[in-house]
């Protein structure tokens, strides 16, 4: 069953001010919020290989409660030559892709 990305329709950022990378972030922010996916490699069991796809950036989305502990985190990327289409991707594939974390 698919799952939407977002619990509710008032999403904030964690520190609301501009950043370098705010473009992809709107972006992502505007696609999640009406699209519906369902957990990596369960709607055709492929490995997706970050190598081949070199996206340029991943999102990292993280789901906290008031400041509480962290009950999921998820990863996207871009759809090879969409700006406005994300896949989701699991943890290890980035580490295997060598990613390095930017905090923005």
């Amino acid at each position: 069953m698919m799952s939407s990305l977002f619990c509710c329709a008032s999403i904030q950022p964690y520190r609301p001010k501009r950043l370098l990378h705010e473009a992809k972030f709107t972006t992502f922010i505007s696609w999640a919020q009406f699209s519906r996916t369902a957990a990596p490699g369960t709607s055709n069991n492929e490995k997706i290989d970050l190598v081949e796809l070199k996206p340029d950036f991943a999102v990292q989305l993280v789901q906290q409660v008031n400041y509480g502990r962290l009950e999921s985190k998820r990863y996207f990327i871009p759809v090879d030559g969409k700006d406005d289409e994300f896949i989701e991707v699991l943890e290890n594939d980035l580490i295997q892709a060598n990613f390095q974390k930017l905090n923005s």
